[in-house]
């Protein structure tokens, strides 16, 4: 249901495939019981339709499945980024059905993106998974691939297993030149504690 590589093999570029059996498991949570969780996530994006949105590790699809048809026929676009060409083969194919998506595979802050060229961007339970050291840098690159005035939607888990805490991504966001729009925190059936929060570029 996310973009978790720790449970996999090695790829020829030094990142973790995900094994099929997680990306099985995965694309059955987030269609089945989970899908709600992901469209309530959307809707609070507010999108209009004619943005260029950005997700970071979209995993199978599971809320780039909700964004595309916003997008699509409205004049908007849908990136998605993943270090993985297993996962990114996953989004593929769950969106197999838009033409309005494009996918990049690779670090987002050392892919040849056009600065300040995106409305918004979504992170779903990614940052976690960004190795602690490369957390900031990658939130200053998206930062710089957004529009003076950008929004930045993120849920990540805050569980003491696997997850990052409330206050580290604050303290991120803040680093990295944002100013906090709204945040909540809550739990998910399935999932656990989750902060989520919408953040502004300066």
């Amino acid at each position: 249901m996310d973009n978790q590589l720790t449970l996999g093999r090695h790829s020829s570029n030094g990142y973790y495939e995900p094994e099929r059996i997680k990306m099985v498991i995965s694309k059955l949570a987030t269609r089945t019981l989970l899908s709600n969780f992901y469209h309530r996530f959307v809707e609070q994006m507010q999108l209009d339709g004619g943005e260029r949105v950005l997700e970071l590790g979209p995993g199978d699809g599971a809320l780039a499945r909700h964004i595309a048809p916003i997008l699509e026929g409205n004049g908007g676009k849908l990136t998605c980024v993943d270090v993985s060409g297993q996962w990114l083969d996953a989004t593929r194919h769950t969106l197999r059905k838009h033409d309005n998506v494009e996918y990049l595979r690779g670090e987002v802050d050392r892919l040849k993106l056009e600065p300040g060229s995106f409305d918004a961007v979504a992170l779903h339970f990614v940052l976690h998974d960004v190795y602690p050291g490369r957390r900031l840098a990658i939130l200053q690159a998206l930062s710089g691939l957004l529009k003076p005035g950008g929004r930045i939607f993120l849920r990540e888990p805050t569980n003491n297993s696997r997850g990052i805490k409330a206050t580290e991504v604050r303290r991120l966001m803040h680093d990295s030149g944002f100013e906090v729009v709204r945040s909540e925190a809550f739990k998910q059936f399935a999932v656990g504690p989750i902060f989520s929060a919408t953040y502004s570029k300066h």
